[in-house]
């Protein structure tokens, strides 16, 4: 038997971390009657008392149980040993146990690449196998250790709301306790675990926090992790109001464009607070909150007072945020759209291209032709196309001849004139005959492929936004 007593619970202190765990139970979002949930184990002290505690509740909550490890297949075999452990720890309480093998091939930032594949791991096997949440044991030291680290090397007040009780899928339970209580459990419940010889290499930044400067600040005050607790909740507290002030202000000043993305209106914005501005991208950015580093606020801090028209501003690998005259965009960065497509004159039409943001049409005109001041609809000289139609995205030196115009002039020239934002100048597209561009698309026809009265065959080209 790996556990001693697991059931019998007792003990008056025990009682009080029973009765508050209960009470997490009970007021969590995540964990309900009859709901199925991982347990990562990692066979050290506090998963095994958070395995304890949950097992202790199985029956009332109805629960369904599974237990999750990574063996990180370091510390000469000893990882191999923990899942060994685990494995073994949940044959003896009745309860399916997933593990996986990751080897890491990199020797600097360990700790952070395995941390990102542990969570991925997890999410991946809950969604596998359907569960509906995921717990792991952090603990109140852990908050202590993790506010200074953000502390160290900066952070946004966000960085002091600590490690959230519950975020997505991702449940933790014990971090309202302390890691001497979560010891004490395991002792007066026979509670056996595995040590990780690692804790004590001060090679890492968390260690050295831990084993060196913790312990030097509980010389001035003992109950530093009592003190960081009570901090965390009042900032989450003072989070609660700024949340409630960026939902009003969103209201107020966010819309959304014909192209899709966020538009904020800038004279607006000039009246509030600069940190409710910021949360107010944050919130739209809806970006990992790994990505509000302290160097990303300071950026984004800087770009709201000072930008201009055209200046961008890359939030994170997948959003961006643009300074357009009197407006703020911001929009998710796409790269499904820079294919180029070709075809053949004796292929076509009629056809149909979906882009995610818009679409193109081409087909001969059968009816009467109505010209009208629409855009994205133009009617074009078939006989004047040669050879192949290429649809690709513009690019700098392109040039045309404007319908009604006699000269060449610069797309890019075009653009500007047509106040045409940096966002969608990305998104622009044109159609070429042989080299020579027919049509900017949804803003301009050239003059040389045009209908005129002895034009015999028409087709009509459209663009437009979805």
């Amino acid at each position: 038997m790996i556990l001693k007593n697991f059931l019998f619970l007792n003990i008056r202190s025990e009682k009080n971390i029973i009765r508050i765990f209960k009470n997490e139970l009970e007021h969590s979002k995540l964990v309900f009657n009859g709901s199925s949930g991982l347990l990562a184990v990692s066979g050290g002290v506090d998963s095994v008392v958070m395995a304890h505690l949950f097992l202790s509740f199985k029956k009332k909550f109805k629960l369904n149980l599974a237990i999750v490890h990574l063996n990180h297949c370091s510390r000469n075999g000893d990882s191999d040993q923990d899942e060994s452990f685990v494995r073994q720890l949940a044959d003896s309480i009745d309860v399916p146990f997933f593990s996986e093998r990751w080897e890491s091939h990199q020797e600097s930032n360990f700790e952070e690449n395995a941390r990102k594949k542990r969570y991925a791991f997890f999410e991946s096997k809950r969604s596998e196998m359907n569960y509906d949440w995921i717990s792991t044991a952090h603990q109140a030291n852990d908050q202590s250790e993790t506010i200074l680290m953000r502390l160290i090397n900066g952070s946004s007040y966000r960085g002091l709301l600590g490690i959230s009780k519950e975020k997505g899928k991702l449940f933790r339970p014990l971090l309202g306790f302390s890691k001497q209580e979560l010891i004490n459990y395991s002792k007066v419940n026979g509670l056996r675990f595995r040590y990780d010889s690692t804790n004590d290499d001060n090679y890492y930044d968390r260690n050295r926090i831990r084993n060196t400067i913790i312990p030097k600040i509980e010389i001035i005050n003992p109950n530093f992790n009592e003190t960081v607790v009570r901090t965390i909740r009042n900032f989450n507290e003072i989070n609660c109001l700024i949340e409630e002030q960026v939902r009003n202000v969103y209201s107020k000043l966010v819309s959304i464009s014909e192209e899709g993305y966020f538009k904020i209106n800038c004279k607006g914005l000039k009246n509030i607070p600069l940190l409710i501005q910021k949360e107010l991208i944050r919130a739209i950015a809806n970006c990992d909150e790994e990505i509000w580093r302290g160097y990303i606020w300071d950026e984004l801090h800087n770009f709201l007072l000072y930008s201009s028209t055209g200046n961008i501003l890359k939030i994170s690998n997948k959003i961006r945020i643009l300074k357009d005259r009197d407006y703020f965009l911001i929009r998710e960065i796409s790269t499904a759209e820079n294919s180029s497509h070709i075809f053949p004159k004796d292929s076509f039409p009629p056809f149909q291209i979906d882009f995610s943001r818009f679409s193109f049409s081409m087909a001969f005109a059968k009816q009467e032709i109505h010209f009208s001041n629409d855009p994205t609809i133009e009617f074009i000289n078939y006989n004047r196309l040669k050879g192949s139609l290429l649809l690709r995205k513009w690019k700098e030196g392109d040039r045309m001849i404007p319908l009604g115009m006699k000269n060449q002039k610069k797309i890019s020239d075009i653009l500007i004139d047509e106040k045409i934002n940096r966002f969608n100048k990305e998104d622009q597209y044109v159609l070429t005959s042989n080299d020579e561009i027919v049509w900017l698309c949804g803003l301009r026809l050239d003059d040389r492929f045009k209908v005129s009265d002895s034009t015999s065959s028409v087709v009509k080209i459209n663009w437009f936004k979805k």
